[in-house]
């Protein structure tokens, strides 16, 4: 079953599907887990740099440039954990994960978790875990 979401999840990247489960995943964890640090960016914002690798502000807005950044290394973190989640979760595994910004551990955590066929008890915990950190907003 989890091979079948991953497999979802690749296909509706590869193929730039919009309102997919890759789509939301992309813009609801980004978005919630960026704003828990502290992120000025509005959920449309964040919507807006996924879908088009572009920022739209109001008038005279300031946006903080490490909320951007944190936002691009957030989709690219989770495009990368998409692409190795066979592998063994490991020191080595872990060597070869790309810089991720600090605030999105529990997001790193949970794909890893998940992806690496543990224990369910532990799956289910980072699960609801999940949703408490990663509600709508």
């Amino acid at each position: 079953m989890l091979t079948k979401l991953i497999e979802k999840l690749n296909y509706e990247k590869k193929n730039a599907i919009k309102n997919g489960i890759y789509h939301l995943i992309q813009i609801k964890f980004s978005y919630n887990s960026n704003r828990i640090e502290g992120s000025s960016l509005t959920y449309e914002q964040t919507a807006h740099i996924f879908d088009k690798s572009a920022l739209i502000t109001e008038k005279n807005e300031n946006i903080r440039l490490d909320d951007i950044f944190e936002t691009i290394n957030h989709f690219e973190c989770v495009n990368y954990l998409l692409g190795s989640y066979k592998e063994p979760l490991s020191l080595e595994y872990l060597k070869t994960l790309p810089p991720i910004p600090t605030t999105i551990t529990s997001l790193v955590f949970y794909f890893l978790i998940v992806f690496s066929n543990l224990s369910i008890q532990l799956c289910c915990f980072c699960m609801k875990l999940s949703c408490f950190l990663f509600h709508s907003p």
